[in-house]
């Protein structure tokens, strides 16, 4: 097997002194995975049991080929055995943070941008956000009035297997690439933007609640009610001022295709939150919200 330049040396500290790196050394191929023979799975793994003081009883069982051991895989070994710190692991995929999933919620026009830019404004840098409304399906393949015609107000809009695999991979903390929709030409554009997910992610979206693959990925799910009419006002503001729609075209919509909608996709899903904002939000609002995200990633923090 053929294997790229380099050498991958693994470099272990204990309670009881540091493992050699240069004792334990392989080649590693194309595909980044440690090519390493049985004996060297196990010779590591041997030294670092003698490091810790352990016993002879509690020796890893001998290691069957075929010997390709994942670079991750020896990390957890040696963690497993007791190993304090294993670190200088050279040319290996990085170590991916877990970010913490916040969903908000709500009909058109309820201010789900608005909280999240709040949101992040006071979580700090360590925040991110993400919109459902990049991931409605491109339909670039149709002629632009039929594109006018489609009802984006229905869930079937969204592309919901791109959605859930970004999002599983924003929740793992691996870098994703994140489509964006053009809404004055309803099709998606051809950039796309890559992003690392931060240690809090605020996405906002119209049906995050519905389908319980997504409801498992989020921490804490909010949900927006607010009132048809001041949604209407809103989303008219909106449309006329960000997507060039006149207040016709904004009014038909709205109460053909996005109030209907609402009724049955949007409002029912608030019995799946955690948190209902009604009313008027303030600042002390959004300083219970901030506090109650930081003790969750906190407790999560102390559990892992």
């Amino acid at each position: 097997m053929s294997t790229m330049p380099g050498i991958l040396r693994a470099s272990f500290q204990s309670r009881a002194g540091i493992l050699p790196a240069s004792k334990f050394t392989a080649k590693f191929p194309k595909e980044g995975r440690l090519e390493a023979c049985p004996a060297l799975a196990n010779r590591l793994l041997k030294h670092a049991l003698s490091l810790c003081g352990r016993e002879r009883k509690s020796e890893p069982p001998h290691v069957a080929p075929p010997a390709r051991r994942s670079c991750a895989w020896l990390w957890n070994a040696a963690t497993r055995i007791g190993l304090s710190n294993p670190h200088g692991l050279c040319r290996m995929r990085p170590v991916h943070r877990k970010s913490l999933l916040v969903a908000i919620v709500g009909g058109s026009g309820s201010g789900k941008t608005w909280l999240a830019e709040r949101l992040q404004k006071s979580l700090g840098r360590g925040a991110g956000r993400l919109s459902q409304d990049d991931f409605y399906r491109d339909r670039s393949h149709l002629p632009f009035g039929r594109r006018s015609l489609i009802n984006f107000d229905h869930p079937r809009a969204i592309d919901w297997k791109l959605f859930e695999r970004v999002l599983k991979s924003c929740s793992a903390g691996r870098r994703v690439r994140l489509p964006r929709y053009d809404f004055a030409r309803h099709e998606r554009s051809k950039q796309c933007c890559g992003w690392q997910p931060t240690a809090f992610i605020l996405a906002e979206g119209l049906w995050l609640l519905r389908r319980p693959s997504l409801r498992r990925l989020f921490t804490v799910s909010i949900f927006i009610d607010c009132a048809e009419s001041l949604r209407f006002r809103r989303r008219l503001q909106r449309d006329r001022a960000q997507r060039g729609r006149t207040e016709a075209s904004v009014r038909k919509q709205f109460f053909g295709a996005v109030a209907p909608m609402h009724r049955r996709f949007v409002q029912p899903q608030i019995r799946r939150a955690d948190i209902v904002l009604k009313g008027t939000l303030g600042q002390r609002q959004i300083d219970g919200l901030v506090s109650r995200i930081r003790r969750l990633l906190k407790e999560r923090s102390t559990k892992g």
